[in-house]
């Protein structure tokens, strides 16, 4: 797989509810990971999420975020039945992929986004941290 570099500089496409209180603040608390972009469908929500979690850039569109240079790995946090199209953007891009849980609407769906990552030599999985608990 490919080696993203010693910072992973996280960009978020959909940074509502779950990224609020879960996901989105702890990207800046880990070492060597950064929270460099978020991007929500509503850009004043995303520049309030932005301002308020010392987040230098926000988007409305997830194209703008997957082009951002500054960003090598992208958790997508948006509906299930937009993970398959945003997973393959971001692979297209050579962006790493955390996928939150359900990773895809169904296993054919699931088996193109791991074919699409192997074939490009990029990382993805899925938030899926339960399985861990006792």
């Amino acid at each position: 797989m490919k080696n993203i570099g010693q910072t992973v500089n996280w960009g978020i496409i959909g940074c509502g509810d779950v990224c609020e209180v879960k996901s989105g603040p702890a990207f800046n608390k880990v070492a060597n990971s950064k929270l460099m972009a978020v991007m929500r469908r509503n850009v004043e929500k995303a520049k309030d999420f932005a301002q308020r979690h010392g987040v230098p850039n926000y988007y409305a569109d997830a194209a703008e975020l997957i082009n951002d240079r500054a960003v090598n790995a992208i958790y997508i946090a948006t509906p299930h039945g937009l993970h398959r199209e945003h997973a393959l953007l971001c692979i297209e891009h050579k962006k790493a992929v955390l996928c939150e849980k359900a990773f895809a609407l169904n296993s054919v769906d699931a088996k193109e986004m791991i074919d699409a990552a192997r074939k490009n030599g990029v990382f993805i999985m899925e938030a899926f941290w339960t399985k861990f608990l006792p």
